[in-house]
């Protein structure tokens, strides 16, 4: 099985990447984020923003599998990158209702620093959560939704002024959306083990964390 979906170079930023390059240039203008890897949207929350619906299969998806310790069940890992602004309702309170459930916080605002220890920015982890009663719809569409959300903050709000939070109570951000499969193989083992690259491993280690708790129960 290959390792992800498209030939060549993957897209695998780094936290201070995202930060500085990709989110503080787009806010003031001098980025053009790629299309072909970051999806720009300000549908990602509201009423009708469940998010199989607002981030569909065509969209630039980058995939790769890893295989258990057991040898038994293969992990699929999708990423996409997104470029969204947050509404807020009321002074401190931001919409995070998205179709029939929320993305829920599964940790507080932690601070990203650049190379010489200064705060760049502030992410934060959230799932994806059902709200309906029957809990069905396919178990959340195939697949256990995992959002890593980046925000401005520290050196990097200097000199922006006004545009890094609008007067209309929105803000920007550049978020990691995770859509992770299982697939089983009965009691054979899957022939070959490939794992999954990226760049944040203090990231991961958290997602992994949350998925013990919660994935597939």
């Amino acid at each position: 099985m290959d390792r992800c979906s498209t030939v060549g170079l993957r897209f695998m930023p780094t936290q201070e990447e995202l930060i500085t390059y990709y989110l503080r240039g787009k806010v003031i203008g001098q980025v053009e984020l790629p299309p072909e890897h970051i999806v720009e949207t300000d549908d990602l929350y509201g009423d009708n923003s469940t998010p199989w619906e607002v981030l569909p299969s065509y969209y630039p998806w980058d995939t790769c599998a890893t295989i258990d310790k057991s040898g038994k069940k293969l992990i699929i890992k999708h990423t996409l990158y997104v470029f969204t602004r947050l509404m807020k309702v009321g002074k401190s309170r931001i919409l995070r209702k998205a179709g029939d459930g929320t993305w829920d916080g599964q940790s507080k605002g932690e601070e990203v620093k650049n190379n010489e220890g200064e705060v760049i920015g502030v992410k934060k982890m959230l799932v994806f959560e059902l709200k309906t009663g029957g809990l069905s719809l396919e178990p959340q569409r195939k697949g256990h939704w995992i959002m890593h959300e980046y925000t401005l903050a520290g050196v990097s709000l200097e000199g922006l002024g006004d545009r890094a939070e609008k007067k209309d109570g929105e803000e920007f951000k550049v978020v990691k959306v995770n859509k992770n499969e299982e697939l089983t193989n009965g009691e054979e083992p899957f022939e070959h083990k490939e794992e999954c690259e990226d760049t944040n491993a203090d990231e991961n280690a958290l997602t992994e964390e949350i998925e013990d708790e919660s994935i597939y129960k």
